[in-house]
Parts: structure tokens; sequence; C-alpha cells
């Protein structure tokens, strides 16, 4: 997968922040979130996000280079880990502002694999975390691995 966030920021810088996140809140996950780009030269239009924030921030409607969806504002997520993965792709719908009848799809890690809806956040970060520390989420509205 293709990650805007790891282009901009060194692997040494990401390990920094996650560590020190996980320090200052050790019952949190912090997670990126981004959409599917379908091929390195489109990942030069995403926006950059350099602070960390959590879902109390407001979402943007600015739309996304890949098709109709909407852009998160802030791609960087502090996440309770008792949070059932259904419960935090509610809350990207939401903030995507996404009708009932769209179809959205996640995927998580570096394989791209399709989370199960009721695990909790600790269970995939524990599974699926980079290198780094953080998990990375990417949504899109159709299912491109199966």
């Amino acid at each position: 997968m293709n990650w805007q966030y790891k282009h901009e920021h060194s692997l040494e810088q990401r390990r920094f922040e996650s560590e020190r996140i996980r320090r200052r809140y050790p019952d949190r996950i912090p997670v990126i979130v981004q959409p599917l780009l379908s091929s390195p030269s489109s990942s030069s239009s995403i926006l950059s996000t350099s602070l960390f924030r959590s879902f109390s921030s407001s979402s943007s409607s600015s739309s996304c280079n890949e098709i109709t969806l909407a852009r998160l504002d802030n791609e960087k997520f502090l996440v309770p880990s008792e949070l059932s993965f259904g419960q935090f792709a509610y809350n990207i719908r939401r903030r995507l502002r996404l009708r009932a009848e769209h179809a959205l799809f996640f995927y998580i890690g570096v394989y791209g694999t399709q989370p199960i809806l009721s695990s909790t956040m600790e269970v995939l970060y524990n599974d699926n975390k980079d290198t780094d520390g953080f998990l990375y989420v990417c949504y899109a509205d159709e299912k491109v691995f199966g």
C-alpha cells in the first residue's frame, strides 16, 4: 500500500511520535487513516496533516482525488483501545458524511486485510501495527482486494 504519511516522515520520526503517544496515552491507539490510492502518481494530490488530532475535531468537505469520497480533515487519530472497529468505522463514515446506502470498505496494515467489525482496536493494533508503531487504515468506496 502507498501511504502518504510514510513518504512525508522518516521512520525515526514516525517511531518517535508513536512511542511518545503510547507513553503519554497508554490506553489509546495511534491510527493513520487515508483514502486508498490506486497508483503512486496520485499520491501527490493528498493533503498532509502535521498535528496529531482526535475524534473531537471537525471534518472537511473537500473532494478526494480517488472517486467521490470526501477527504478527512484529520488523518491521524488517537482511538480508545476498547473501541470496536465497527464503532471506529461509524465515526469515519460520519466524518465523511456518507449516506446509509453508500458502501465503504476498510483495509488495515501493509497487506490490506479487511478487519472484523467486532474486533477491538487493541487487537487490530497488536496484530497489524506497522514497524513505526502506528496502525494504518485505508478506506475506499469499492471493494478492491477481492
